[in-house]
């Protein structure tokens, strides 16, 4: 079996042309990805369409790589539930939080009444 993931799908799909070509519904994110190799200033672009592959690959294409390689073919997507956002009201915002949570960092935004929070957690 074949692990793709952030590390090694530009290797394995973006850089190989048979593969590319048959899957021509992600063929934005390819010319993207392309162009951020090009142009060091779009890095983040590059960065932004390989996630974009990632997190929207479906089964059915997985199974058209897979018949390529001529091997089973696992994709690796990212685990972005880390993150809790908690938007309430200033007065008992803190009855709003989470309890029993490990937070790593915090983020606070306030606009008015209203108050945000980005909690990453680990």
């Amino acid at each position: 079996m074949i692990q793709i993931g952030f590390h090694n799908v530009a290797e394995l799909i973006f850089q190989n042309n048979l593969v590319k070509s048959s899957l021509p519904k992600y063929k934005h994110l390819f010319d993207s990805w392309e162009l951020a190799q090009k142009i060091p200033q779009m890095r983040s672009l590059g960065i932004r369409s390989i996630l974009d592959f990632i997190n929207t690959i479906t089964d059915k294409d997985i199974e058209a790589i897979s018949e390529i390689f001529k091997f089973p073919i696992e994709i690796m997507k990212m685990e972005l539930g880390s993150y809790k956002n908690v938007i309430g009201n200033i007065e008992d915002f803190e009855l709003q939080l989470p309890l029993n949570i490990n937070v790593n960092d915090m983020c606070l935004y306030r606009k008015g009444d209203k108050i945000s929070v980005l909690i990453t957690t680990g």
